[in-house]
């Protein structure tokens, strides 16, 4: 539950810097907004939360929301880097809870934003942005589930897409959940674009050596709890086999970041907090021949 962590980690007096104020405020009103999370809001406003919250995430998966708080702050920087190096599309594949298009869209108001993902949970969405002022005129909320269809075909329907323009896309914890085909063709379509330039940043799961896809030393109740929600973790690739997967597909790996990454960068002199381990964050740029 993303914007519970969101949430929890800014309420931490130790690494709430990490969560900005908008982010950490619109989480709150996700929360807020759907009654059966409303207990979760009143129980880490409690003095004492995070000491239980420690012990409770030790139980599932150790340091899942500060993960989750990292691999935004990751993200949005690189999406802030697309930006100011001149893309003035984003597009965000599957952005569920995350607010990262609505806050950049009032900071870079010559960009357009592009939010594709299932009708139900952009419904809450528009109506939680639009109470709290984030629905600027350069943001479109666009229903859609891309699992389904053909990602390319529609992208080139949509009115706010311009394919002859550079585009950045975003797809974060989401390809997990695809089956191997359905990723395998994600990639495909989107180097079958014209953009003349097109950067994608996207996470991924890593297996472990025995190949599981989950993170490093989760419980049997995440398990439980994925097969009860139907979100298991069905993808996954090893860093030493992504380059040359995105290279048989036309991308140039740029980065990779995992918890040694996030340590490095955003953790400073904190290197033993628990941090979780297993899914990545990659960034790959479209390599026009």
């Amino acid at each position: 539950m993303v914007p519970f962590n969101l949430a929890a980690t800014a309420r931490r007096p130790d690494f709430g810097h990490l969560v900005s104020r908008e982010a950490g405020d619109l989480a709150t009103r996700f929360l807020a907004d759907r009654p059966r999370f409303r207990f979760w809001l009143d129980l880490a406003a409690r003095r004492g939360f995070h000491l239980w919250f420690e012990r409770f995430e030790a139980f599932m998966v150790p340091g899942m929301a500060l993960h989750q708080a990292l691999r935004n702050l990751s993200l949005e920087e690189a999406a802030i880097h697309g930006l100011e190096a001149g893309m003035e599309q984003v597009l965000i594949l599957g952005g569920g809870f995350n607010t990262l298009a609505a806050r950049l869209a009032r900071r870079y108001p010559q960009a357009r934003f592009l939010e594709i993902d299932r009708p139900s949970a952009l419904a809450a969405k528009r109506r939680v942005l639009g109470h709290s002022g984030f629905l600027a005129p350069n943001l479109s909320l666009i229903p859609w589930d891309f699992r389904r269809t053909d990602l390319g075909a529609a992208l080139m329907a949509l009115p706010g897409f311009h394919p002859r323009e550079p585009a950045f896309f975003l797809c974060e914890g989401v390809l997990m959940h695809f089956d191997p085909k359905a990723a395998e063709n994600l990639f495909d379509q989107l180097a079958a674009l014209p953009c003349p330039a097109l950067r994608f940043a996207f996470t991924f799961m890593e297996p472990d050596g025995n190949g599981a896809i989950s993170f490093r030393g989760a419980s049997r109740l995440l398990a439980a709890w994925q097969r009860l929600r139907g979100q298991r973790f069905t993808w996954g690739l090893s860093t030493r086999d992504l380059g040359s997967f995105l290279a048989r597909r036309g991308f140039a790996l740029e980065e990779v970041a995992d918890a040694g990454v996030f340590r490095k960068r955003f953790l400073f002199g904190v290197p033993d907090v628990a941090l979780a381990e297993g899914e990545k964050v990659a960034i790959a740029s479209l390599v026009r021949r």
